[in-house]
C-alpha cells in the first residue's frame, strides 16, 4: 500500500534532495523527516506548504493522485492536448506519431516514472547505447545528473531558500559538534 511517507519521500528523490535539505527547507530537523518518511508522524501544514514552494506536488503526497489524474477523462485530454501543443511550438516542427506516441506514454506516467525515464535516457545518452551513432555526445553536451536538472527547474527564489536550508543545516552540525566538544556541565 502507498502511503503518505512513501509519496514523500517519493517528491523529494524526485527533486533531487536529501533529506537535510528536504527538511531544512520546512524548517525540520533528519530526524523529523524520517518519522513523517516512515509513517511514524503525518506532516503537518506548513511543512507541506513549504515543499509546495520548491516544486513538490502536495497533492500527490497527500492523495496519491497527480492534479492531472483527478481530472475527468475531457479535461485530461485538453492538458494532453496543450502540452503536445507546446512541444511542437516550442521545437519549430510537427512531431511525427512515433514521437507524439512516445510523449503520450510520457505524460501518462507519475513523476516518479517521468524521472525514471528521464535517467534511462540520460544513461542511454551519456554513454551511447541505443545512439544513432553508438557514441556518447562530447562532454561539453553531456546531460546533467538528474538531481543537477531537477535543481535547476527551481526557480531562482526556490534555489535561495534550499541554500539558505542548507547553511542553517551546516551551522547547526557546528553547534552540535562545538557543543559535544565542550562535554556535559563544562
Amino acid at each position: 500500500m502507498d502511503t503518505v511517507g512513501k509519496r514523500l519521500r517519493e517528491e523529494r528523490l524526485r527533486v533531487g534532495l536529501s533529506q537535510d535539505e528536504f527538511a531544512a527547507i520546512g524548517g525540520l530537523g533528519r530526524k523529523s523527516l524520517g518519522l513523517y518518511e516512515s509513517d511514524e508522524r503525518a506532516p503537518d501544514t506548513n511543512f507541506l506548504l513549504a515543499l509546495r514552494g520548491i516544486g513538490v506536488d502536495v497533492w500527490y503526497v497527500l492523495t496519491g493522485q497527480t492534479l492531472v489524474d483527478s481530472l475527468t477523462s475531457e479535461e485530461s485530454e485538453l492538458v494532453k492536448r496543450c502540452r503536445l501543443g507546446k512541444e511542437a511550438q516550442t521545437s519549430g516542427s510537427e512531431l511525427t506519431q512515433d514521437e507524439r506516441e512516445i510523449l503520450d506514454a510520457y505524460n501518462q506516467l507519475n513523476e516518479a516514472g517521468k524521472a525514471t525515464m528521464q535517467a534511462m535516457l540520460e544513461t542511454w545518452v551519456n554513454t551511447g547505447a541505443l545512439t544513432q551513432t553508438g557514441q556518447p555526445p562530447a562532454p561539453e553536451r553531456r546531460v546533467k545528473r538528474l538531481s543537477e536538472n531537477r535543481r535547476a527547474a527551481l526557480d531562482a527564489r526556490a534555489a535561495e531558500n534550499v541554500e539558505r536550508a542548507m547553511q542553517l543545516v551546516a551551522a547547526e552540525r557546528a553547534e552540535r559538534s562545538a557543543r559535544s566538544k565542550k562535554g556535559p556541565g563544562k
